[in-house]
């Protein structure tokens, strides 16, 4: 595939197969992860996404040994490689990262290798950022990357000391640009926590100078909860009858819908003003007041009803989130963390009047969408930045700036 960005014409090019040696990895059974200390790292996509601003790999969770690389028959990927993901949503990121020792890596991913004496690795990694890379994802319901296309591509081909040149300046003008993001992203973090604190702190001081001797209410007084219902993932299109909540739904806006008829009954549909919460999933069990239309509830998905005279959706969603975020920093699992209807109706929250319940949700919410736009301004600057950073290796490679 040729370099669709617009490439000095009078630069020699060169098909990324003829200069540099492709490795993939290998599966990693469940049963040999998680053991540290051992010879050979071995990486899963997800160690793409701790490498350091350098671009090395840092994660530490799983090793193997000689004699287990041996028995499992893996791949030994040489120090200097460049690592990244070639199956799986990851493949659209482009994350590009160098081994600094020999390792191991999962079937997932691959490596790429540079010919030291045709292409320097730095120079080869930044190379392989102006990949086109909507344009080399195989069509299918997994995203994987065409290899055939992946080999075939063509960078500028310069001399070794061109190319480490062009590299050093990288480094420094990437370097300073990943040094505001990461700032940035620091102060996003910040912001993130100040955020989620201000409800809980501003309830809670309420309550001790007011209420100081009442007590808490027990949720199963106030709410009713409905579990969600086992869809079939085949009854999901992009355009529809009815939304389905998803767990992914209640953190980001991809909406799938099914028919109405799909749904078995009405104690599966959701309505504006109910609170919905996420029970499984690595990223924590996460609430949202529903403002849609009418919706279904899809399994893992439960919906919280009360009485709008008794209770405030803002006022009891700001509630429980604290303690779900509680529930789900002290769960002990196996494999993905699970909430239950029981742990649910067993919170027990400060509930005063619902005249009192709406001014402090007001007021709640006012501060966290104050917080909430600085977040908004800051991640504009992070993707602008990043924005910045890939035109200018894109610049610099194609060799439209002279270093």
């Amino acid at each position: 595939m040729q370099n669709t960005n617009v490439v000095d014409s009078s630069l020699p090019m060169v098909r990324l197969e003829l200069i540099s040696r492709f490795i993939s990895g290998n599966g990693f059974p469940v049963d040999r992860q998680g053991i540290e200390g051992e010879k050979y790292p071995f990486y899963k996509v997800g160690s793409l996404s701790s490498a350091d601003r350098e671009g090395f790999l840092t994660d530490t969770r799983n090793s193997v040994s000689d004699e287990t690389a041996a028995e499992l028959g893996v791949n030994i990927i040489p120090s200097g490689s460049i690592v990244l993901a070639k199956i799986g949503e990851a493949v659209r990121l482009l994350r590009l990262a160098f081994n600094k020792k020999d390792c191991c890596i999962d079937n997932n991913m691959l490596s790429i290798q540079g010919d030291d004496s045709k292409v320097d690795s730095k120079y080869l990694r930044y190379c392989l950022h102006t990949l086109p890379i909507n344009l080399m994802i195989n069509a299918g319901p997994v995203p994987s990357m065409n290899m055939n296309a992946l080999r075939d591509f063509h960078i500028p081909l310069l001399s070794l000391e061109t190319q480490q040149r062009i590299a050093d300046y990288l480094d420094k003008e990437t370097g300073e640009i990943d040094e505001m993001i990461e700032n940035l992203e620091g102060l996003v973090e910040e912001l993130e926590i100040r955020g989620k604190s201000i409800p809980k702190r501003l309830f809670d001081s309420y309550q001790s100078k007011k209420y100081p001797s009442t007590s808490l209410t027990p949720l199963w007084s106030k709410v009713k909860v409905q579990n969600g219902f086992a869809f079939s993932s085949e009854q999901f299109s992009p355009e529809g009858e009815m939304r389905i909540i998803r767990i992914s739904d209640i953190l980001q806006n991809k909406p799938l819908f099914i028919r109405k008829t799909d749904l078995p009954d009405d104690s599966f549909k959701v309505s504006a003003g109910n609170i919905v919460i996420g029970m499984s999933g690595a990223g924590g069990f996460n609430s949202k007041i529903w403002k849609g239309e009418d919706a279904a509830l899809n399994q893992r998905v439960c919906s919280l009803k009360f009485s709008e005279d008794e209770v405030d959706a803002q006022f009891l969603q700001f509630s429980i989130q604290p303690k779900l975020d509680a529930i789900f920093l002290n769960q002990i699992y196996t494999t993905l963390p699970n909430l239950s209807t029981d742990q649910i109706l067993k919170l027990r929250i400060f509930m005063p009047s619902i005249n009192e319940q709406r001014l402090l949700a007001s007021s709640a919410l006012r501060k966290v969408e104050e917080i909430d736009e600085m977040i908004s301004q800051c991640s504009g600057l992070i993707e602008d930045l990043k924005a910045r950073r890939s035109a200018l290796i894109t610049e610099v490679v194609s060799g439209r700036k002279e270093v």
